[in-house]
């Protein structure tokens, strides 16, 4: 059961079409009241006011009780809320007719203002036809208040119908409105517009003179600057008080189907377009991407902003550039009647205040500087241009149009769906195949509608399914649409034929690329010039954001196509991104760890697809380079799943002789395996690790490989074991003048020692690995031995100093991406909050830990977990099962983010 209310007019309830009787004035009132703060908690005293005034009865808050108590009785269950400090009324606002009001009246000036009359008149039409008659049962500042907004929606909605020329037809209505609010100016100007445009100069202005009395007798002031500004043009009949809509209506093409989304970028080409120093502006972008259609919206809306409107030109069928004026000469209707068509044009535009789109430049580019010569002819013109290249001259500003958002992209996808298969809706089961579908097609329009097509004979997620190839499945476009529109191959196929054969080359070239390219990266692969790739850029074909360049999907799909097999071009792809990672490899336990961190996620696309090419060869030399290299990254970014899979094929096609190589990937291995709580395939990994190192004499590799053994026998029990393994690591790594390794092990004894009791020694160890870490400078190990320290000072009541190394601990795990190490950071956090009483926070903290821990796939290691059932125990002593329970789950649904600043912004015990 859902209400409907009305407010403007009498107050009426309805449920179901039914009315509902609400009862006398003051419960009339009241509802009123509570409807216009809908999901508000309003005031007992506010309540009070509304239905009494300034002096209400002694009983009115007795009173005020019982008519809620009516109310409720003829409501539908809980929708009127008691609070502590006064009452709510929970309603959908889309079923209170205010609201309704408001929001269409605001879209309709909207409209207005970005030029789009039709609109604005159907929607300002629809808002006002909500009022059925002056309010009676609202507090009279609001009635006052909605009165006010339902004038200007008047008034909006009168200036839309003159820009759609309706004058004739508002002379009428605007004198009876004149009548009723002689001290409206807007009013009178609009009227005065009206019958100057229905040729009754003189009553215009004799409307004027009237103006000016009443306002001087009655308020003792002189009209305004706007109605004395209109007075004048009519006195001198200014052309730009007329209208032309027909010739505007003329000039610009209505597309079959209308336009889905866009309002961001509408609102921003709009204002570019009314800036004062914008004489060109350009759309460009990737065939297919529906820059005609934005372009077509743009020039309708704005057209009524100029005083000669619109025109359209489209070149689409255009090859020559000197055919370009003459296309001009047509879509303005204007005969050719010289041999010099650009002078013809030039000077029929010289005095007109024109705004032209010119469609589909990128095949006469040629033609560029006929338009600069136009533009400075014509110096009241404005030209709009889409191409998938810029024109390169000096007016041009550029706009990029990007893809459609995702749920613009999932609207558009829904609505062809609709226009070729009237049963198709969208449901439950296939809400989550179509927004997979769009973000495939990476909210290219042409794309979407092509596949949305296909709904008549496949259901989404088979075409999801059949989604490997896109150029052959996304076919079968309108016939009414351009030749090269019909298929995404044809779209394609146009943009590569304007190319360049050296730009022609390099596209296809580029497509070994996964993820995207630095300059360098294309340069050292393809040997691109900048001269090719600026082409590529400018046709679009290219994105470049910062210092990367990159494709979509679907263009690199079309090159790899043209491209074929090319191993020659693989094998330099594979070269230069076994170098990149083998440069990555100390600097991913260095001070600058979180850049190369980052950049590595930037490359990693190309990184799988040069280890997946590495394995294809069985050059396992290549394939084990890689994978150690940035073997951390995985570790860090919590990538455990991928990262042993990779290290897995690696190391079956590397050769099986013993090296620091094969030992460093082995040791790996077993470091994710232990992660994901898999501690027999971990020793198994561990043991071969070892064994390589020894062979090899790799001391460092046997240090790090004695610490991960150690760490393995402490979470068995063995805690003697344990031990010598950690000091025999910590002399390896202290000969080697490795202090991040020594900081490890020295974490490691000081986190046994805390686990079982003695926290003392904990503190000197774990004390001296955060000196070692930080003398290192690795921030991750730094993160992690003050997380480690932390804990331990959990345990000695020392909070303040555990809340200042947990913050560092959270802010460096953030700033490179661990995963695992905000799992910890937060798990600490809850520990801190039990130990200091709070278990709610406790509670909320530990599920938000899990979450994170969870998306990785990771497990809570044996060490930790003797911790976290001691914070646990803390928790439970606090709260009942249900409690906890319901908080944790609540933590369970924080983004990490969110997590980490309820954590941070933690109050310490007085």
């Amino acid at each position: 059961m859902t209400p409907q209310f009305r407010l403007l007019g009498p107050l009426t309830a309805t449920i179901d079409g039914s009315q509902v009787e609400v009862g006398g004035e003051k419960r009339r009132a009241l509802l009123a009241a509570l409807l216009l703060h809908a999901n508000e908690v309003v005031p007992r005293d506010e309540l009070i006011d509304a239905l009494w005034g300034e002096e209400p009865p002694d009983t009115a808050r007795n009173t005020l009780q019982v008519y809620v108590s009516q109310l409720r009785k003829v409501l539908p269950n809980d929708l009127l809320e008691t609070t502590p400090s006064g009452y709510r009324i929970a309603v959908d606002a889309s079923t209170v007719d205010v609201f309704e009001f408001e929001s269409l009246a605001q879209a309709g000036r909207s409209a207005l203002t970005l030029g789009d009359a039709t609109g604005a008149a159907e929607m300002l039409r629809r808002a006002l036809g909500l009022w059925h008659a002056t309010p009676v049962d609202l507090p009279q500042p609001e009635a006052l208040r909605l009165d006010e907004l339902r004038l200007t929606a008047v008034e909006d909605r009168i200036d839309a119908d003159l820009a759609l020329a309706r004058h004739a037809q508002l002379v009428g209505e605007l004198e009876g409105l004149v009548a009723e609010h002689p001290l409206r100016e807007r009013l009178r100007g609009q009227l005065m517009l009206a019958l100057y445009r229905a040729g009754r100069q003189a009553d215009a202005l004799a409307v004027y003179q009237r103006a000016r009395r009443t306002l001087v007798e009655e308020l003792g002031i002189e009209p305004g600057e706007s109605l004395r500004k209109l007075e004048r043009a009519i006195l001198e009949q200014d052309p730009a008080l007329n209208v032309h809509p027909a010739a505007i209506a003329r000039r610009i093409p209505k597309p079959p189907t209308p336009l889905l989304g866009r309002e961001r970028e509408l609102e921003a080409l709009a204002d570019l377009v009314r800036q004062d120093t914008t004489r060109l502006l350009t759309l460009t972008g990737i065939g297919g991407l529906g820059k005609t259609r934005l372009a077509l919206e743009l020039v309708r809306r704005l057209a009524p902003e100029f005083q000669h409107g619109a025109s359209v030109a489209t070149l689409a069928t255009v090859r020559d550039p000197a055919l370009v004026t003459r296309a001009i000469l047509e879509a303005l209707e204007l005969p050719e009647n010289s041999s010099e068509v650009d002078e013809q044009l030039a000077s029929a535009l010289q005095e007109s205040e024109l705004l032209l789109l010119v469609d589909n430049f990128e095949q006469v580019l040629a033609a560029a500087p006929n338009i600069a010569r136009l533009l400075d002819a014509a110096p009241r013109l404005k030209i709009v241009v889409t191409s998938r290249a810029p024109l390169r001259i000096a007016a041009e500003r550029e706009f990029a149009v990007p893809p459609l958002a995702d749920d613009e992209a999932a609207e558009l996808f829904i609505s062809r769906a609709q226009a070729a298969n009237a049963n198709f809706d969208l449901s439950e089961q296939n809400a989550a195949a179509v927004a997979e579908l769009c973000a495939r097609l990476e909210g290219l329009p042409l794309a979407i509608e092509l596949a949305a097509a296909r709904t008549k004979l496949l259901p989404p997620s088979t075409l999801l399914k059949r989604l490997t190839n896109r150029l052959a499945l996304l076919t079968g476009g309108r016939r009414d649409a351009p030749q090269h529109q019909q298929t995404l191959r044809m779209t394609l196929d146009w943009s590569y034929d304007l190319l360049e054969p050296g730009a022609q080359r390099l596209l296809e070239q580029l497509s070994v690329f996964s993820g995207g390219w630095t300059l360098e990266a294309a340069e050292t692969i393809c040997d691109a010039t900048l001269e090719d790739l600026g082409a590529l850029v400018d046709e679009s074909l290219v994105r470049r954001r910062d210092e990367r360049f990159s494709m979509l999907e679907i263009v690199r799909e079309y090159a790899l196509e043209r491209l074929g097999r090319d191993d020659e071009l693989q094998r330099r792809h594979l070269a230069y991104f076994v170098a990149l990672a083998e440069q990555a490899e100390p600097e991913l336990s260095r001070g600058d760890q979180a850049t190369w961190l980052a950049r590595i996620e930037d490359e990693l696309n190309n990184l799988r697809e040069a280890l997946a090419f590495a394995t294809e060869e069985r050059d396992g030399r290549s394939a084990l380079r890689l994978v150690v290299g940035i073997r951390r990254f995985w570790q860090i970014h919590g990538y455990l799943a991928e990262g042993r899979d990779a290290l897995d094929a690696a190391l079956a096609v590397a050769p099986d002789e013993p090296s620091e190589l094969r030992s460093q990937a082995l040791n790996m291995a077993g470091i994710l395996a232990g992660e994901q709580g898999q501690f027999d395939v971990a020793r198994t990994s561990f043991e071969a690790a070892l064994a390589d190192a020894r062979a090899a004499g790799a001391t460092r590799a046997v240090s790090a490989t004695l610490v991960n053994l150690g760490n393995l026998a402490f979470f068995g029990g063995d805690l003697d074991g344990a031990r010598e393994l950690y000091k025999e690591s910590i002399e390896h790594f202290r000969s080697l003048g490795d202090v991040r390794g020594e900081a490890l092990a020295n974490e490691n004894v000081g986190l046994m020692a805390l686990t079982a009791g003695d926290t003392s020694e904990a503190v000197t160890w774990l004390t001296a690995a955060v000196e070692l870490a930080r003398a290192g400078g690795d921030d991750r190990e730094i993160g992690a031995a003050s997380r480690s320290l932390a804990a331990a000072l959990i345990e000695l009541g020392k909070a303040d100093e555990a809340k200042v190394l947990l913050e560092e601990s959270l802010r460096l795990a953030h700033d490179l991406g661990e995963q695992h190490g905000i799992a910890l950071s937060l798990e600490t956090f809850a520990g801190l909050a039990a130990s200091r009483g709070d278990a709610k926070q406790a509670a909320r903290l530990f599920g938000a830990s899990d979450a994170v821990r969870s998306a990785i796939g990771a497990q809570r290691q044996p060490d930790h977990q003797i911790l976290y059932e001691r914070w646990l125990a803390r928790t439970l002593a606090r709260l009942d099962t249900n409690a906890y329970s319901n908080l944790y789950e609540d933590g369970r649904v924080l983004s990490a983010a969110e997590a980490s600043a309820v954590a941070v912004g933690m109050p310490l015990p007085g």
